[in-house]
């Protein structure tokens, strides 16, 4: 009782299995204030602009301007909060660029993040009130590639471009739907962009995923061993451990399986019904195919309406296979 009134009170609640077995770990994040109109003039078209690494008041700045301009699907929660992008930033975790000029205004920007020890998330890129077509948004993008190029990063992927992402630069991964309570459903295009050669990997395989595994790495030309994996008798724990990670502002959940067990098709029944009743439009099952035992739950996710949409390679300890749920399976 006491892990489930601490779970309410805190941002994020994470379960994880690894090698030193199962950890739990709760995060309170610190307060920020929330946005305030600063009163700054709005951005005008850049005839010159420098890419640069944007200073903490230039991040403000920049954090109310994607607010100003973009729907709340196309940023992170966290960006509405310019204070918490400052801290985001300054913590090594989060990369930053803007487009300036002369006279100190922004045009626009990027934010990525690494996600896994092989792949970053882009987001963006951000435009401000410049014309279309741009040179802004090949310029902020190309900063991001040639300072990761020079690292071990493999993979770049943009799960939420933003119109200005320019053409020719990333290759589509796939598409998935997003619903929102007050408008149709939405086909984002999810994007890639590999920066040095992918030396290939195995990954494991159950007989009802295989081809859509062999059509997309086929499509996608990623050198990939497929090993099968299917039950053959073996002994399982009694119960399963899922875990969740919520995006409310998209109205999004995304599951992912932690431990094992007999029981994983009525564990996923009531976390489906649970999710759906906290408000959930939107539900992915990330599926790592490092491990057999996971790429074994392949029929009990088709079976609960759940249909693989995208690899994401590198995501996880392998590469992941991202399901979405749905209403009409």
């Amino acid at each position: 009782m006491g892990l489930i009134i601490a779970s309410r009170s805190i941002e994020r609640f994470q379960i994880f299995h690894n090698t030193d077995g199962i950890g739990l770990v709760l995060i309170k994040e610190k307060s920020y204030p929330p946005m305030l109109e600063t009163g700054a003039p709005g951005s005008k078209p850049l005839k010159d602009f420098t890419v640069v690494a944007p200073d903490p008041g230039t991040l403000k700045l920049f954090s109310e301007q994607i607010v100003r301009h973009y729907p709340d699907y196309l940023y992170p929660a966290d960006f509405s909060f310019p204070g918490k992008l400052v801290d985001m930033v300054a913590s090594g975790e989060f990369g930053a660029a803007a487009a300036v000029s002369k006279e100190g205004l922004t045009g626009g920007g990027v934010v990525w993040f690494r996600s896994s020890d092989k792949m970053v998330e882009i987001f963006g890129p951000y435009l401000f009130n410049q014309p279309d077509p741009s040179s802004m948004a090949e310029r902020l993008i190309s900063t991001v590639i040639e300072g990761l190029a020079k690292t071990d990063i493999l993979f770049l992927i943009i799960m939420y471009a933003t119109p200005q992402l320019p053409a020719g630069y990333f290759e589509p991964l796939g598409t998935i739907d997003v619903f929102k309570a007050d408008s149709a459903p939405m086909g984002i295009t999810v994007y890639c962009r590999q920066l040095k050669e992918d030396p290939g990997s195995a990954v494991w395989a159950h007989p009802e995923l295989e081809e859509f595994l062999k059509k997309e790495y086929r499509r996608l030309y990623f050198a990939r061993h497929i090993r099968p994996t299917v039950n053959a008798g073996e002994t399982r724990p009694e119960h399963s451990v899922f875990a969740a990670r919520f995006l409310k502002t998209r109205s999004t959940a995304i599951l992912n399986a932690v431990w094992d067990g007999i029981d994983i098709p009525d564990n996923l029944d009531r976390h489906i019904r649970t999710l759906k009743d906290e408000g959930m439009l939107n539900i992915f099952f990330e599926l790592d195919l490092a491990h057999a035992w996971q790429s074994g739950l392949t029929p009990v996710l088709l079976q609960k309406g759940f249909i693989p949409k995208i690899i994401l390679p590198y995501a996880g300890d392998g590469d992941i296979v991202l399901f979405q749920h749905s209403e009409d399976r």
